[in-house]
């Protein structure tokens, strides 16, 4: 097989830790001035807040970023023995264990809050559920990942304790059908991808009709997110000059088509075709910035952004839970007002978050950190962070 050119895409920790901050201060907003009874901000906070009602941004680059760095882990492994095994039990061992210690931890932290919420009277909940309350099925959903689909199988609805775990519940998806490839078509990995993409392209388009409700699984909208960052991987490791400008004309095209049908471009809520604009667009631009890469990847402005990179699974892992208790607890105390949220909320809440996800990453997460093959990109911390999620409905705008 032919080796990949530069697979080590280096500035991709700061893009990486851009993603997850924004996805942080977007989960302070929602949890604060983005709920329905709040009331309208007017002047230059309510600008603000509009700005930050609008950093969901954060969700659909990271999946266009964790494109990236599973198709140079699946380039990786395809080249090795054992490839499918390789591939497989190096996502497994990135992703569940940290998932395991981090669930386990919010329940133990859960019973400890609410004991002392009862002697105390503050709002101490890491979530909007219970997890007493949540039904075995939907738990299995949770700690395998799979609570997205799980519903249309077995079971009553989704039912998260902590929600934001959606997300990854894609990602899996996305890590298994990459796997597959590696297993049964090595040669032809990336011909998959795009071949999946069309398919998916074809069924939010209507012209392929399923005989089942497609939310909760990647041909939703949500493969063609992790798929623009496979194609950036492909036109920076083998594409030609005139390959690499066919693949930024498809991006550009993906992005015209998907803008076409967002509706409310004032407001730029959550939608399928919002999400697919944003990941196109942010792939095109990280795309066209690879070529920086040996200036960018040395700034100094970006050590901190390369440091929430490094740190974005275990700080997306743990800010659902501070951001929710932090801001209830703030609230709680009088910071209501619009100034005060922006000044003082979100700020805490930020730092509260990066805190608890500093602490996760060197007591956990550590521990299950993959060697890094010198051919293959920086180790995932991926995810996907939530900011919410597109209703389902929203696919008959494409």
């Amino acid at each position: 097989m032919i080796l990949p050119r530069c697979p080590r895409y280096e500035t991709l920790d700061a893009w990486r830790g851009l993603a997850c901050l924004v996805v942080v201060l977007h989960h302070g907003w929602l949890g604060t001035a983005g709920q329905p009874d709040y009331p309208a901000a007017t002047g230059l906070p309510g600008v603000l807040l509009a700005v930050l009602a609008k950093l969901w941004v954060g969700v659909p680059l990271f999946f266009v970023i964790s494109g990236y760095c599973i198709a140079a882990a699946a380039d990786s492994a395809r080249r090795r023995p054992h490839r499918g095994r390789s591939f497989f039990a190096r996502r497994f061992r990135r992703i569940y264990p940290p998932l395991w210690a981090y669930l386990a931890a919010c329940v133990l932290i859960h019973v400890v809050f609410q004991w002392v919420q009862t002697g105390t009277g503050l709002p101490l909940a890491i979530s909007h559920r219970d997890p007493f309350d949540v039904s075995l099925t939907s738990w299995l959903g949770s700690v395998t990942l799979t609570e997205e689909w799980r519903c249309h199988v077995v079971g009553p609805a989704r039912d998260y304790f902590q929600w934001h775990l959606w997300t990854l519940c894609y990602e899996e998806q996305f890590y298994f059908v990459t796997g597959l490839a590696v297993v049964f078509a090595p040669r032809r990995l990336f011909a998959v991808v795009g071949g999946v993409s069309v398919v998916v392209f074809l069924i939010l388009a209507d012209l392929i009709r399923l005989p089942f409700a497609i939310d909760g699984f990647f041909f939703d909208g949500s493969w063609l997110e992790f798929a623009a960052g496979v194609f950036v991987y492909h036109r920076r490791n083998y594409a030609s000059r005139f390959t690499a400008r066919l693949i930024d004309f498809g991006l550009l095209a993906g992005l015209v088509w998907a803008a076409r049908s967002v509706s409310g471009w004032a407001e730029f809520k959550q939608s399928v075709p919002a999400h697919l604009t944003a990941a196109f667009a942010g792939a095109l631009l990280i795309g066209l910035c690879e070529k920086y890469d040996g200036l960018t990847a040395k700034l100094r402005a970006l050590a901190p952004l390369r440091w929430c990179g490094v740190r974005c699974y275990s700080l997306y892992l743990v800010h659902g839970p501070a951001v929710y208790v932090t801001s209830r607890v703030l609230m709680h105390f009088g910071w209501t007002t619009p100034t005060a949220i922006l000044f003082v909320v979100i700020p805490v809440c930020t730092a509260v978050s990066l805190a608890c996800g500093w602490a996760f990453h060197r007591f956990v997460e550590v521990h299950f950190l993959n060697s890094r093959p010198p051919e293959s990109s920086p180790p995932l911390t991926q995810t996907p962070m939530p900011g919410g999620k597109p209703a389902a409905s929203e696919l008959a705008r494409v």
